[in-house]
């Protein structure tokens, strides 16, 4: 059943209310003795642990593609004198199976 617009609720106008502002360092000032509690040693590891793997994480998204594409460069094949614009070059003359 379809309804029409004019039968939907209509929310609380909210446009006098004040939110304060939060500036982001206040907002992690707030929240870091939940993530670095002072009397729980086994959490400062696991924070830190997952700080760690989150920047390894960070430097392997950076480092893949680099890594690829030197595979790929290492598995390309080059013509003696570097003339890769050859056509002969572009279909190997030589076999892995031997006919």
């Amino acid at each position: 059943m379809r309804r029409s617009l004019s039968a939907q609720p209509t929310l609380p106008d909210f446009a006098g209310a004040r939110i304060p502002e939060r500036s982001t360092l206040e907002t992690i000032r707030s929240l870091l003795p939940y993530l670095w509690p002072k009397d729980s040693a086994g959490a400062r590891v696991r924070v830190s642990l997952a700080m760690l793997f989150l920047i390894a994480a960070k430097g392997a998204t950076v480092l893949v593609p680099l890594v690829y594409s030197r595979a790929v460069d290492a598995l390309s094949i080059t013509p003696p004198g570097g003339a890769t614009d050859s056509i002969r070059w572009a279909m190997p003359t030589w076999s892995p199976i031997a006919v």
